[in-house]
């Protein structure tokens, strides 16, 4: 893929973000919080839209300074390792595939499972995807992160997380 192109597949996703953000404030809109404090229907619209929001422009940010650095990589050919493994190599050239896979996996997890034990195992896969590969971060990432959506959603929000058929 061109730089160019890239590039502006890049400002096109993140664009589309925002965009989703815009139409879930719109949707969210009629939606109560609890009277006197910050929960209720509204506050998981809000939270999401703020993230991705924010994620968002760092990305443009990151494209923008990227193109005019030209550090894009424009041939596919560059990108794939020639001394990583057939598996790393299929990885990065089939990345969306692997995740779209790796999606219906998470269900199936969750349906057997639970929402920890399949999340702990989806975090770390799907960085793996990304090419995240130092043990350490990917460990804290993993275990903050189920530690934080468990909080969120259970803790603050108060809605129940999937027990897993095996739990149940």
């Amino acid at each position: 893929m061109k730089a160019k192109q890239k590039f502006g597949l890049e400002i096109g996703i993140n664009t589309f973000f925002i965009m989703v953000v815009l139409m879930m404030s719109v949707v969210s809109k009629n939606y109560d919080f609890v009277q006197g404090t910050i929960l209720g229907a509204r506050t998981f619209p809000i939270l999401v839209g703020i993230f991705l929001s924010l994620f968002a422009l760092v990305n443009i940010a990151a494209s923008v300074v990227r193109y005019r650095k030209n550090e894009i990589v424009s041939d596919e050919k560059e990108q794939l390792d020639s001394d990583s493994s057939p598996f790393v190599r299929s990885v990065q050239k089939y990345r969306v595939q692997y995740a779209l896979g790796l999606l219906v996996c998470y269900y199936l997890l969750l349906l057997t499972f639970g929402f920890i034990i399949s999340t702990l195992i989806f975090i770390p896969s799907i960085l793996f995807i990304l090419e995240y590969r130092k043990p350490v971060a990917v460990s804290l990432v993993t275990v903050i992160g189920v530690a934080l959506l468990y909080i969120a959603f259970k803790v603050l929000l108060g809605v129940p997380l999937p027990q897993g058929f095996l739990f149940s």
